[in-house]
């Protein structure tokens, strides 16, 4: 935070893009271990938001910020602290709506996980979970439609999670924290970290290799020729 001018200003660190827009410029599906690695992101930050008793209220590509393989929540504008209670308002962008809010029922931390529900389907088919020509359409069919199911080619896991994430028993939607207990889950996030303090640890390597030879030290070619890429962690398929 910086003030000038008794104005004060927020800096926040650099990201390429926003999930949608990062969307629409590939020419392919994501891989399911890309898409795995933001999903898991976003709900470890959506779980530190719920632990201290607020909620976004609008997830959705466009406010998933990307650089490489990081992805950071934005837009906190109509975000809201629980207090203990139930948020009434509707609020949101529709097609992310959950269905409690479509019925103008109180909601709380779920519909961020059915949000991201959402966000992980459209990730997967490319295309939104719900779709409609007008607004009323559109909730009719969030509320009583159809439920989507993950398209061939994802693991047993991955439908598993948009089944239980989609769930309009708000009720039964899992929680994030929960979400993230699962020992799938919980294991290639943990490699996860393993690929990053591995990158962390080549970077500082390289770093010292070319602050070396700016100092006139000689240092083995293959030392500045060692690739960044980290390893990526497929998930196996489910029996």
């Amino acid at each position: 935070m910086i003030r000038e001018n008794d104005e004060l200003f927020f800096v926040f660190e650099f990201m390429e893009d926003n999930l949608y827009e990062y969307s629409k410029k590939r020419e392919k599906h994501f891989p399911e271990y890309q898409i795995r690695n933001m999903m898991y992101q976003v709900l470890q930050g959506l779980a530190f938001m719920h632990k201290h008793g607020f909620f976004h209220r609008d997830i959705k590509p466009e406010n998933i910020l990307v650089r490489g393989d990081t992805v950071k929540i934005a837009d906190f504008g109509i975000s809201k602290a629980l207090g203990g209670g139930l948020a009434r308002t509707r609020c949101g962008t529709p097609y992310y709506l959950s269905p409690e809010q479509c019925q103008q029922k109180p909601y709380g931390y779920g519909c961020d996980v059915w949000a991201m529900g959402c966000v992980l389907y459209q990730l997967c088919a490319q295309k939104v979970p719900f779709d409609a020509q007008s607004i009323q359409g559109l909730v009719e069919r969030i509320s009583s439609g159809p439920l989507p199911q993950a398209p061939p080619g994802y693991t047993r896991e991955v439908a598993v999670l948009i089944t239980d994430m989609l769930d309009r028993n708000a009720a039964r939607r899992p929680s994030c924290g929960v979400l993230l207990q699962r020992p799938r889950v919980q294991q290639e996030i943990q490699a996860m970290y393993a690929d990053h303090r591995e990158q962390r640890a080549r970077e500082g390597e390289r770093g010292a290799a070319v602050a070396a030879v700016s100092n006139g030290a000689a240092v083995p070619s293959a030392e500045l020729a060692r690739p960044e890429n980290p390893r990526h962690h497929p998930s196996p398929q489910s029996d």
